[in-house]
């Protein structure tokens, strides 16, 4: 099923992102802490629309759940999980063909001509790729071939995400109440 957008469902979030994300292009996340749970709507859309959707986890200290994930409505049938920290040499078969719409690369690390490949990678197949840093994105710095760039906190205090968007079209900031994503 060809997915044109990739909503979460949650109407701030969504205005936000601009009725989410587009299916072609690289949306990127820095997410050092707690807060990869405000990506879990829109995995969760994504996988319920038939998307069959990758995540590779790259960061060895933290593990991929899967039964939080299918807790959070992701259709285990849709969604498959690897743990790698060098995707393009293991998994090469993968950026060479259409099959998965919907591509998390969890903490691994990009040259910039992996980044330009994944962008062709993306507007050729027509799928999206979400980026998650294990850092604060900057905007000094940033991921050319990204057309979203995007902090997220938690504010334990408050029990709130807040997402500051680096990169893409205003609003710039959102507090998001962490019950809005149960």
């Amino acid at each position: 099923m060809e997915v044109t957008t990739v909503a979460s469902g949650i109407a701030t979030l969504d205005q936000f992102l601009h009725d989410g994300f587009a299916r072609k292009g690289i949306a990127e996340f820095g997410i050092p802490h707690t807060g990869r749970q405000v990506l879990l709507p829109f995995i969760a859309n994504a996988t319920n629309q038939a998307c069959p959707t990758l995540w590779v986890n790259g960061f060895q200290e933290l593990e991929v759940y899967p039964p939080l994930m299918f807790s959070k409505r992701i259709d285990a049938q849709k969604i498959f999980f690897v743990n790698t920290s060098e995707p393009f040499q293991r998994l090469k078969p993968v950026f060479a063909n259409p099959v998965f719409k919907l591509l998390i690369l969890d903490s691994v690390k990009l040259s910039l001509d992996e980044c330009l490949y994944l962008r062709q990678h993306a507007d050729r197949f027509g799928c999206l790729i979400l980026l998650i840093r294990n850092y604060y994105l900057s905007n000094q710095q940033g991921n050319i071939t990204a057309q979203v760039r995007v902090n997220v906190e938690f504010d334990v205090q408050n029990q709130h995400f807040r997402l500051h968007k680096i990169k893409g079209i205003p609003p710039h900031e959102l507090k998001l109440a962490a019950q809005e994503l149960v």
